[in-house]
């Protein structure tokens, strides 16, 4: 699986009416911006080629792979039902989402020695060959499954209350938020969620959620008047009836 951390593409999402109920105007964007295609396409043949290198390969699923026409030779091709089945024996475990293993027992002289710990020092089939009509599938491929799968859009759904400059910036047309996570135009109102971010994040949301939160408090509390030792965050102790603590330390 692949997916882009930062793409050039940019989605909107603005409301309509004062009228909470009412459908608000929005677009996610996916692949609007020409910039992402080539990475997308990149990360399509090299994960590909990948999956190919690795001795748990067992075929693909015909079904999330571009239309290639039928005689191509990067086409994706499943394992019959027969040669499955002879695969399919009760001590042997199949990769394959649909049928069984193309995996094949190694002749003598064919193990990889024991200093080699990955796979990609020896092809154990034939590299694909990609037409420029193969890339143009490709293409249209990657702007309908960024759509339907969840997980080509990492499911990062940030930056629909973005920290800059009201008027915008050359990537986001318009902002919502201020430096201190105020919204424009409007008094005593913050935002604190991953809505705020410019960009994508490499990383795990939930703990970015945790830092945006964190410095949300510390600038309410500056507003309110707080300061110095007054911002120090401390976690009080809490622990529930009968738990042991400090039980790693023996």
């Amino acid at each position: 699986m692949f997916h882009l951390e930062y793409p050039f593409s940019r989605g909107w999402i603005h409301v309509n009416s004062p009228d909470p109920c009412e459908t608000p105007d929005f677009d996610a964007g996916f692949m609007n911006d020409e910039r992402d295609m080539a990475p997308m396409v990149w990360g399509y043949i090299k994960s590909r080629e990948t999956a190919r290198r690795t001795y748990s390969y067992a075929g693909e699923i015909t079904s999330m792979h571009p239309h290639y026409p039928f005689d191509s030779p990067a086409r994706a091709l499943d394992i019959d039902l027969e040669t499955t089945k002879a695969y399919a024996e009760p001590n042997h475990i199949s990769a394959g989402n649909q049928h069984g293993s193309w995996a094949h027992q190694l002749k003598p002289g064919e193990q990889q020695g024991t200093n080699i710990l990955n796979s990609n020092r020896r092809d154990l089939r034939k590299p694909l060959r990609y037409t420029k009509k193969n890339i143009e599938q490709i293409e249209k491929w990657s702007k309908i499954y960024t759509w339907m799968v969840p997980k080509i859009q990492t499911w990062h759904s940030f930056r629909t209350c973005s920290i800059n400059p009201r008027e915008g910036i050359s990537v986001v047309k318009h902002s919502v938020l201020d430096e201190r996570l105020n919204v424009h135009g409007v008094k005593g109102l913050k935002v604190s969620d991953p809505s705020v971010c410019s960009d994508n994040v490499g990383c795990n949301t939930f703990s970015t959620t945790f830092l945006i939160s964190e410095n949300c408090a510390v600038l309410t509390a500056e507003d309110l008047g707080y300061s110095g030792n007054a911002l120090d965050m401390k976690v009080p102790p809490c622990h529930a009836p009968g738990e042991a603590v400090n039980l790693s330390r023996l």
